[in-house]
């Protein structure tokens, strides 16, 4: 590409956007980054589970050996009800590791903001801006531009929008485009993101009889329990049916998630612990709405979105920043493929293929991954009497956990996208062959 390239902008500071950073540096491409927020690596939020094909893409990032210290795998997976008997018992994670050659791995949220930070060359260190809150976008014939509500403005070749559900480069978008589209083609025709689920999160010291490397779960009709247990830590969430769906966000204070844990002090959490034993030993603990929803489109014009701003999924079965990646991946394979070709981020017409190829290529699987995570999370907290005896009786009798993950999860996470003009120096592989092998003839450098 050409020297005169603008900026990549990208808008979000969270692991999204600060793995988006370290893929721009990979690209050659330069890049100014802004988060809202005074700092991008805030010592907030629980722990994230790193899947197979987010660990591929690390590694090919050179960020293996900056992370693997810090992994806390897990193994097995115990379910209860709250009067303490015991669903279902087994070791799902240690199954995947024989499929797919990786840990199931959590690391600390705060973890792999300072690492992904950590981990970036001084120069690019200087291009992330923080207190930016952006507030208006500007579409130009060739290029884009970001108004901040300091005043702060910048023009790029593109915007990656990587901030959150509440996306402000997605209302932003959707403003410009109800200005350049008739009333019966907006951006973002699908409904707002719903929430019918709030969560309690936090952090512990390991105490009692919870095991390390296991998932403790309880299911009970409208809550429901999962613990993540690390060789000193624990991380806890408690799941809330609300009464009724909403598309209202809100913000909850700490009291707010002291008065969610009084009401389910006595929730389960192992044989013998209950939730009021972790919250007493807190660190930090919080709450926050789960919002559900994937938007009919992801980009318009010079614009695109990833990861939450996108497409929103409950966390139970860990796919949101595993999601995010594989966007990432999808649209850095599209830019580098633009590069060999002599193309340009200037190019109108290579930009909107490259975006449409790039929801094409993951509305599909993200779809199936939505789906999959409402129904763990019904399930788990036993929406319905139907859900219940599903959870209670049908899975565990006829291990529907495995099959299911087997003929749902294993073929999306076989055929992930990982980013085929970079090698992987640790490359694994299991028993479940991966569509996307490595490309033994790549050098470690390609920008």
């Amino acid at each position: 590409m050409s020297s005169k390239t603008l900026p990549v902008i990208i808008v979000g500071g969270g692991p999204v956007g600060l793995m988006a950073a370290h893929i721009c540096n990979k690209l050659g491409l330069d890049f100014v980054l802004l988060e809202q927020y005074h700092s991008v690596t805030p010592d907030i939020g629980a722990c994230i589970g790193l899947w197979a094909p987010s660990l591929r893409v690390l590694d090919q990032l050179g960020l293996w050996d900056a992370f693997e210290p810090q992994v806390k795998p897990m193994f097995d997976k115990i379910s209860f009800t709250q009067e303490g008997g015991i669903i279902h018992s087994g070791s799902i994670f240690a199954v995947n590791e024989k499929r797919y050659g990786y840990q199931t791995s959590m690391f600390r949220r705060h973890g792999i903001l300072k690492t992904l930070y950590d981990s970036l060359p001084e120069r690019s260190k200087q291009q992330i801006l923080v207190n930016k809150k952006v507030v208006a976008l500007d579409i130009k014939e060739e290029s884009v531009s970001v108004r901040c509500e300091d005043g702060f403005e910048i023009e790029g070749s593109i915007i990656i929008g990587a901030d959150g559900s509440h996306s402000a480069v997605r209302e932003c978008t959707k403003e410009l485009a109800r200005k350049s589209f008739s009333e019966n083609e907006p951006f973002g025709k699908s409904e707002d993101f719903k929430t019918t689920y709030r969560l309690l999160f936090g952090n512990c010291p390991r105490i009692g009889d919870a095991k390390p490397g296991t998932v403790y779960e309880c299911h009970r009709f409208g809550t429901s329990t999962q613990v993540f247990v690390g060789d000193d830590i624990m991380w806890f969430f408690l799941y809330e049916k609300l009464d009724k769906p909403t598309s209202e966000h809100k913000s909850y204070a700490q009291k707010d998630a002291d008065e969610i844990a009084a009401r389910y002090a006595d929730h389960r959490i192992t044989k013998g612990l209950h939730l009021r034993d972790l919250y007493k030993a807190r660190s930090a603990s919080g709450a926050t709405d789960l919002e559900e929803g994937i938007l009919d489109k992801w980009w318009w014009k010079r614009i695109v979105l990833v990861g939450d701003a996108a497409h929103k999924v409950t966390p139970n079965a860990g796919l949101g920043f595993n999601s995010g990646i594989q966007d990432l991946a999808a649209i850095a394979n599209g830019m580098r493929s633009l590069q060999s070709k002599g193309g340009s981020l200037h190019d109108n017409e290579a930009i909107e293929a490259l975006f449409s190829q790039y929801q094409s290529q993951r509305t599909k699987p993200m779809r199936k991954f939505g789906d999959l995570s409402a129904k763990t999370t019904r399930i788990c907290a036993w929406h319905s009497r139907t859900a219940m005896i599903w959870d209670r009786y049908i899975m565990p009798a006829l291990n529907l956990e495995l099959i299911m993950s087997r003929l749902l999860v294993v073929p999306i996470v076989s055929n992930s996208i990982v980013l085929d003009w970079l090698p992987e120096p640790h490359y694994r592989s299991g028993s479940i062959a991966w569509k996307t092998a490595p490309n033994l003839n790549l050098t470690e450098e390609v920008s």
